[in-house]
């Protein structure tokens, strides 16, 4: 077909303006992501170093087996030029990454802030809610069968004995878990098999979370994020082992994320809604009881939840700061209740507060591991009445400090403050030996190498070992025969069946497939409990959220504590950082959840 000079032209004019028109869009994005970005900048400033810390001892480690003061020690000076020049590209990386990531947000939010209405929550849930659990369930029954009768930590047979032990009753464990886990075997010793006990309770656990789970995803889908944003999530949840792991085992971490999932979706929906959301009686009472519960359910419940309701009680409205009151009264009253009425009224014996000093305690130890001639006399007395001064340079392990807290003497608080006077003075004279201590319990959530530890198959070895080997601290007020039964009694029925060990052995061998793929990444505690929230974190001083920078700060809030609480800990173990991972959807969906207050 002859096209005339003039439809050509005019076919000439509009490619020609099309070309244009590509070549402006690029020219704008990419003028957006040179340019600054306050946001971008705190995000790849600190992740380079981050990373590079944690890195060097993830390097020392695994590769010099060094594991202890002297674990940057493999460095010298060519290392260091090379590792400058790393510095710097990762930086710029990271820097053009969360710039391009934050304009595609900014960009996304505002073309679907057009949208004029959004499904209700129970609409999103008749629509959406059965085939995403049902889906999700799916993936996870594989791992639910093929670790019959369950999965459980070594921690969880401590608190069993515990259990079985009355005259030791103590908290050292939130005792809610140890009476729960305690009564599960129990029922399973009275039905003739502790496994169908395990099985019945891991197996609820995991519908509980699949249901969960489930429920946020249709809580996000009702702002309209976008679906790659949800899509992606949504499958990781089906397809990382860590989902089905944690969510059907017996550890008391699982038992506390059960509650914080609920928490956080009401706390977000608070901020969200200024918390006219608590004006409804059945909301109100089911946050006040996930509340409750995350107090009671985590030694460190308290300081997770509750300042984030004070912050909260501040910025709702004041017509319902009421409301939101009432879930900052009623469950710091009923934590003081347990704690001081309903424990001591059981004979449950308080355990000393040694997580909350894990991280000076460690400080401290490597501090007289690294510097041992400039500790002075007088800092040797006060540091010998709350650690033994003696053997802290034997006993100190960089990567947990276990070792170190277990040896706390439990002073007074006079002690104590005297300690902390020391403490601040040494780290003013070697902030070096802090700064090492400091990354060599958390390298794990800032390497994201590092995938997440599943526990390893239920055998009867393994269990027979944890079980003589807390027995040890539980004997005291009891007869060797009486330990004895109760040890047998623990320890049987609670072996996986060989059965499934084909299945056991295509599930371990699909997770180190995964694990050499760029999804490694991705599988571990360091992406979900550290970099996505500081990910969104920076985007909130981000020029581009665009006016939801204090509502998306303040939902972050949560998340934030519980990054404290694991860098103030003992140790990171991927149990510590499942909060993230079975809230992420929600972590990841702010900037289009809190686009709807201002609307």
């Amino acid at each position: 077909m002859n096209l005339g000079p003039s439809t050509k032209r005019n076919w000439q004019t509009k490619e020609t303006s099309v070309i244009q028109g590509i070549k402006s869009n690029r020219k704008t994005l990419m003028k957006e992501c040179l340019s600054f970005d306050l946001g971008a900048l705190v995000f790849s400033l600190l992740s380079t170093i981050l990373l590079l810390l944690a890195t060097c001892i993830y390097i020392g480690l695994s590769f010099y087996h060094l594991n202890g003061a002297n674990i940057y020690s493999w460095i010298n000076g060519s290392t260091v030029v090379v590792l400058g020049i790393g510095a710097i590209v990762l930086f710029c990386l990271l820097y053009l990454f969360a710039s391009l990531l934050f304009n595609a947000i900014s960009t996304s939010v505002s073309t679907n802030d057009k949208a004029k209405t959004h499904l209700s929550l129970r609409d999103s849930l008749k629509k959406y809610f059965v085939p995403l659990f049902v889906i999700l369930f799916v993936c996870w029954i594989p791992w639910i069968i093929a670790h019959y009768p369950g999965s459980l930590d070594q921690d969880t047979i401590w608190q069993v004995l515990i259990w079985r032990t009355q005259p030791e009753w103590y908290d050292h464990h939130p005792w809610i878990t140890t009476a729960l886990f305690g009564s599960v075997f129990d029922l399973g010793s009275n039905l003739g098999s502790q496994g169908i006990a395990l099985f019945l309770y891991t197996t609820i656990q995991a519908v509980l979370y699949s249901a969960l789970v489930s429920l946020s995803f249709c809580y996000v889908l009702r702002f309209s994020v976008p679906k790659v944003v949800w899509i992606l999530f949504f499958v990781a949840a089906c397809i990382l082992p860590a989902y089905p792991s944690f969510a059907s085992q017996m550890v008391k971490d699982s038992f506390f994320v059960l509650f914080w999932i609920p928490f956080m979706l009401f706390f977000i929906e608070g901020i969200r809604t200024r918390g006219e959301c608590f004006k409804s009686a059945l909301p109100l009472v089911l946050f006040i009881a996930s509340i409750i519960v995350v107090i009671l359910s985590n030694k460190k419940g308290i300081y997770l939840a509750l300042p984030a309701i004070l912050i909260l009680l501040v910025f709702v409205k004041p017509n319902t700061r009421i409301f939101c009151a009432s879930a900052l009264i009623v469950p710091f009253v009923a934590g003081l209740v347990w704690s001081n009425i309903l424990l001591p009224a059981w004979n449950v014996d308080k355990d000393p507060s040694k997580e909350l000093y894990s991280l000076p305690l460690q400080q401290t130890a490597n501090y007289v591991s690294q510097y041992p001639d400039e500790v002075t006399q007088e800092e040797q007395a006060i540091i010998n009445e709350v650690l033994p001064y003696e053997n802290l340079a034997s006993i100190y392990t960089l990567t947990s400090a276990d070792s170190v807290k277990d040896t706390f003497k439990n002073p007074d608080n006079s002690t104590i403050v005297s300690y902390f006077g020391t403490w601040i003075n040494m780290g003013f004279k070697h902030p070096d030996a802090y700064l090492t201590s400091l990354m060599g319990t958390n390298y794990n959530l800032f390497t994201p190498v590092v995938p997440f530890q599943l526990k390893e198959n239920l055998n009867q070895d393994w269990v027979n070992e944890q079980v003589a080997f807390f027995s040890q601290f539980l004997s005291n007020n009891i007869t060797p025969e009486e330990a004895q039964t109760r040890n047998a009694k623990t320890a049987e029925g609670l072996a996986e069946l060989h059965i499934f060990e084909p299945i056991r052995s295509i599930l371990y061998t699909y997770e180190k497939i995964l694990n050499y793929t760029p999804l490694r990444f991705v599988n571990s505690p360091s992406f979900f409990a550290f970099y996505l929230p500081l990910l969104m974190i920076c985007f909130a001083i981000s020029k581009k959220a665009k006016g939801t920078q204090k509502e998306m700060l303040l939902a972050l809030i949560p998340s934030l504590l519980i990054i404290v609480s694991i860098i103030l800990g003992p140790l990171v173990l991927s149990r510590y950082c499942i909060a993230g991972l079975f809230t992420a959807i929600l972590i990841a969906s702010l900037p289009w959840i809190l686009k709807r207050a201002k609307s």
